[in-house]
């Protein structure tokens, strides 16, 4: 498959396909204008066709339906690392340095968390990730080794990748940063978390008994029009709060973990 046919493969999964210098990992275009919005078929088929021999990475987050890469590199201790860490299985990529590249869903756009773990990086906005039939700089190919649809991200992913002052393992709004545009999505997700996890104020200080998101929603939209610069609207709030609920609770369920990927 050549450079273009893959592009554009990509693309008709709703991904975000850009050029890469030829056995480099550079962008050989201006990237980030496409961190929020794919481009253009027409426009992949220029890039592709006027410099055959391109890489090709996939822009992570938003403009990719909220895709997120698991990145892990054996060289730095990335092998050792993963060790315990559950990857359900998914579309993953062999890279041509020796490491793969195992790509999930996030329920918000997540930032990128580069270094999360020792040989690991977490690509979430702001990323992109290398992809087939690429050429590593030594010459090897990355390849893919799962062609399968893309999985939802584990917890571990997501609890990693979250904006640090307003992690679900600290009281969400003791911050008083404001939440800018680029960071609100996954800012308001993360309290949301933690709010579907805590004390419930609209139950007594107990846990929320709520049987949907409506209290969330009502505590999110506060934190929205007191944090966020400018604030979103109703219906993002919304879709917010309602993947935050079901994120936490599909985790309160899981009773065990069921085998995931085993990287040799």
């Amino acid at each position: 498959m050549t450079p273009l046919e893959a592009a554009l493969v990509y693309r008709s999964r709703g991904w975000a396909p850009i050029p890469l210098i030829p056995r480099g990992k550079n962008p050989s275009v201006h990237w980030r204008q496409f961190q929020n919005q794919p481009p253009l078929e027409d426009q992949i088929r220029t890039w592709f066709s006027d410099t055959p021999d391109s890489n090709i990475g996939v822009v992570m987050g938003a403009a990719s339906g909220n895709l997120v890469a698991v990145d892990i590199d054996p060289r730095n201790g990335g092998s050792k690392s993963i060790r315990g860490l559950h990857l359900p299985p998914t579309f993953s990529t062999h890279t041509g340095g020796g490491g793969w590249h195992c790509v999930y869903q996030s329920p918000e756009p997540m930032p990128k968390r580069i270094g999360a773990f020792p040989g690991i990086d977490l690509l979430g906005q702001g990323a992109y990730a290398v992809m087939p039939p690429s050429l590593h700089p030594n010459g090897q190919p990355y390849e893919i080794v799962i062609d399968a649809e893309i999985e939802p991200a584990a917890a571990w992913i997501i609890e990693a990748m979250l904006p640090k002052e307003l992690s679900p393992t600290t009281a969400p709004g003791l911050s008083n940063r404001s939440l800018e545009a680029g960071s609100r999505n996954s800012g308001l997700f993360s309290a949301a978390c933690g709010f579907a996890r805590g004390a419930c104020t609209m139950c007594g200080g107990a846990g929320c008994r709520a049987s949907s998101s409506n209290h969330l929603f009502k505590r999110v939209m506060a934190l929205n029009l007191r944090r966020a610069n400018p604030p979103l609207n109703k219906d993002e709030v919304w879709q917010i709060a309602e993947n935050a609920w079901k994120w936490v609770r599909a985790k309160q369920q899981q009773i065990s973990k069921p085998h995931g990927l085993l990287l040799t």
